[in-house]
Formats: C-alpha cells, sequence, structure tokens
C-alpha cells in the first residue's frame, strides 16, 4: 500500500533537511505545514553539527555509540572540539585552500550557541499546543524560522574535501602548532600549488 514511499530515496544531509523547510514554509496553505517547517529545520541543524564531527573522524576512525547518539549542537561541538582542538585553525587551511585553487566556496565556523538556543526554540513548537495560538502568534512562528533559515544557509556545507596530499599535512601541522602565521601558511599553499581537483561538491555522509 505504502511501497512507493518507503521504498523512495529519503536523503538526510543538512542541505536536504534545509531544502525540505524551504519548500514547506513557501508552500504552506496552512499552520500545521509550518509547524512541519520547524522540525526539518532542527532535523537540518543536528545534521549540520553531526556533519562537523564526521568530517574530522571519516578518516581516522568510526565514531562511538555515544557520538552517534548525540543531537543537540553543543553537545556535538563539544566532541568536535575534543577530536579536534585546532578546529577554527582547520578551518583557515581548508578556505586557503580553496582560495588558492580558485574555488568560491568556504567553510564557516557556526554560532555554536546561537545553533543551541535556535535548536532548542525549534522544539517548543514541536509539542502539542494547550491553547490555539493567535495570528500574530503563528506568525511570529513563521518569521522566526524563516529568519533561522536564512542565517543556517551560510553555515551549510558548500564543499568538501577529498584528500590531503602530504605537502598540505606538513603546512597545517606548522600553521596549528604556531610556526608559521595565517599569511605564511597561505603563501605555502600557494608556492605548493594544490591542484583544484581535489576539491568535490558536497559529499557530506
Amino acid at each position: 500500500m505504502h511501497s512507493e514511499i518507503v521504498n523512495s530515496e529519503y536523503k538526510i544531509t543538512a542541505v536536504d533537511h534545509w531544502s525540505r523547510c524551504r519548500k514547506l514554509l513557501d508552500e504552506a496553505t496552512d499552520f500545521s505545514q509550518v509547524l512541519y517547517a520547524a522540525l526539518e529545520l532542527r532535523f537540518c541543524i543536528e545534521r549540520l553539527c553531526f556533519q562537523y564531527l564526521v568530517l574530522l573522524t571519516h578518516r581516522t576512525r568510526d565514531l562511538s555509540k555515544s557520538e552517534l547518539k548525540l543531537y543537540e549542537p553543543k553537545k556535538l561541538f563539544q566532541a568536535v572540539y575534543k577530536e579536534a582542538p585546532y578546529f577554527p585553525k582547520l578551518v583557515d587551511v581548508l578556505n586557503a585552500n580553496f582560495e588558492v585553487g580558485g574555488a568560491s566556496y568556504r567553510v564557516v565556523c557556526p554560532d555554536v550557541d546561537w545553533l543551541q538556543k535556535t535548536h532548542g526554540k525549534l522544539g517548543q513548537y514541536l509539542h502539542a499546543q494547550k491553547e490555539v495560538l493567535s495570528a500574530q502568534e503563528r506568525q511570529g512562528v513563521v518569521d522566526f524560522i524563516d529568519c533561522s533559515l536564512q542565517r543556517v544557509y551560510s553555515y551549510l556545507p558548500q564543499a568538501n574535501v577529498s584528500e590531503w596530499q602530504d605537502h598540505t599535512e606538513s603546512i597545517f601541522a606548522k600553521y596549528v602548532e604556531g610556526i608559521i602565521d595565517k599569511a605564511q601558511m597561505k603563501r605555502m599553499l600557494e608556492i605548493a600549488n594544490i591542484p583544484h581537483h581535489m576539491f568535490n561538491k558536497p559529499r557530506w555522509p
């Protein structure tokens, strides 16, 4: 009876959840669809934070059972910084790589406190309402989701690194250890002439 539904592909990247939220909000004809948009945006935030953790660990190890159970932004990023205390510097190197390779996309360090707060507020919309919201209150929910969607979009992955070359690892290590500064790191990448083909469009799990 529901074979078409269960056999269809259900994509779960942060980008997919964001797109479904945008579509639900844009095409909503009643407030229940707005609440489903809130659910998709909450999923988007959870998946976005999870993908950063996957990005940092996929080449070295599998995620633990406790890590797979994490869903709150703050706890996921605690795991990110535990895995990679140098995370902001990693983002610097990734973006310098993209710039050297001529790519326009960038990786962004998200505002974790804002993600945590937004994730929590969206969760409040997903409980059964004790009283019917007024038209003004419903408009406030729509505006909040719409505004949050725009900000989350700036954090969505525009690219991923498929591989690190030996000289990239060496430059990154020197940057993390403070042997070279940001400008020197970028100059060394330019000299190394890293080819653009090492960058792929999004392949987040």
